[in-house]
């Protein structure tokens, strides 16, 4: 049995435009897709030498050319199951906070982006990161206790 990996992050992109949340999800380069998601948050591996928080920051950064404004953590992880390295993965999530009119420079990695507000997001994401955007956008708009915000 293959031990959980625990080098992942995950980064939901948000921006708060007329009292509302925005999420920015990415579509995946076909040629490059290690799956069949239609559309994903930021996510990739940590380094070894890197803290979760700065992974995020890192990642955000490389696949999308952005800098959060604030960046939250969740006292909560997400886990699944990765079927092409056949193990399970345990991840810190995080939420970056952005300007919804800054410039966005995709890497290699994706081939599109586009804002979507939660209710159209459930319809193209899965049922665990909807569950992280809920939590997003319900604490980010009254201050709740889920998220925390981390120093950048």
């Amino acid at each position: 049995m293959r031990e959980p990996r625990f080098n992942i992050v995950e980064v939901y992109v948000f921006a708060i435009v007329d009292n509302k949340i925005e999420y920015l999800v990415l579509k995946p380069n076909r040629e490059k897709a290690a799956h069949s998601l239609k559309w994903q948050i930021v996510h990739g591996k940590v380094k070894s030498n890197e803290t979760y928080s700065s992974a995020a920051v890192r990642e955000l950064y490389e696949e999308t050319g952005l800098k959060p404004k604030k960046l939250f953590t969740f006292v909560e992880v997400d886990s699944y199951f990765d079927i092409k390295e056949n193990c399970i993965t345990i991840s810190p999530v995080f939420a970056a906070q952005t300007n919804r009119d800054a410039i966005i420079r995709l890497s290699s990695e994706h081939d599109d982006y586009k804002w979507v507000r939660y209710e159209s997001m459930k319809k193209i994401m899965t049922k665990r990161h909807n569950k992280f955007a809920q939590n997003i956008s319900k604490q980010t708009l009254s201050e709740g206790l889920l998220l925390i915000e981390v120093r950048v």
